[in-house]
């Protein structure tokens, strides 16, 4: 039974909690992929990419495992912030429930805990999971930049394009264009530099919103010293 229980939750990972939000608020945007991970017990953990979509005025969600075993959840409640999801199995003459509770994070995170349990209610393990958004789906394309200083901000768009198995970024202003010199896309983020005023700019940021990225911006003279930094985010600009 411990291995049945093992491989379901397997299946099940932490998809489930992708859903914990409050969809009645216009500014909370679920759809999109997620990469979750699973404790499993001490040692082990399962990851997991998801997707999720709205249907009307309900949210649905398929989770596909590190097998490629693609699962539809049976039902998702939410109230507030709050999801409880789950889907029926039945296995080798076993039935069961297998969900999760969670819980939307301030930094767009999801963390919460997932379940088995049997068909009369009680609960034959949990344990905990988190899940973040994928930048890889959204990230090309036209981004609006802040990059937050003590005079001011300034304001640029970043223009991200698909490059072999990777990508390519450029600011662009009304003086001109300038490419980002490197550039290392994350699960949920970003790591890139770009040139400005003889030095180098390095930004790190994640995905904190299904469209939106918050990080931080440091600048580097040309001996390699930080001698500035502040707040930087981008928002996806509407095609």
């Amino acid at each position: 039974m411990n291995k049945l229980i093992y491989s379901l939750a397997g299946v099940f990972c932490v998809f489930c909690a992708t859903l914990n939000a409050d969809h009645h608020k216009a500014t909370v945007n679920l759809a999109g992929k997620w990469d979750a991970s699973a404790s499993m017990n001490e040692f082990e953990s399962r990851d997991s990419v998801f997707t999720i979509r709205k249907n009307g005025d309900k949210w649905a969600a398929s989770m596909v495992n590190e097998e490629g075993v693609k699962q539809e959840m049976d039902r998702v409640e939410l109230d507030g912030k709050t999801l409880a999801i789950a889907f029926d199995f039945e296995r080798d003459g076993n039935k069961g429930v297998i969900g999760a509770k969670a819980d939307l994070q301030k930094d767009g995170s999801l963390s919460g805990k997932w379940f088995v349990r049997s068909e009369d209610g009680v609960e034959q393990m949990s344990n905990d999971w988190k899940a973040v958004r994928s930048l890889s789906p959204v990230f090309a394309g036209k981004w609006d930049v802040v990059a937050e200083t003590d005079q001011s901000n300034m304001e640029h768009a970043m223009i991200v394009k698909k490059s072999g198995s990777g990508f390519s970024a450029l600011a662009s202003t009304d003086d001109g264009e300038i490419d980002y010199t490197s550039l290392k896309v994350l699960k949920n983020g970003l790591k890139m530099e770009i040139p400005f005023g003889g030095g180098t700019v390095k930004i790190a940021a994640k995905l904190s919103a299904a469209q939106k990225l918050v990080g931080e911006w440091k600048y580097y003279d040309d001996f390699n010293e930080e001698v500035a930094k502040g707040n930087w985010s981008a928002t996806k600009a509407k095609q």
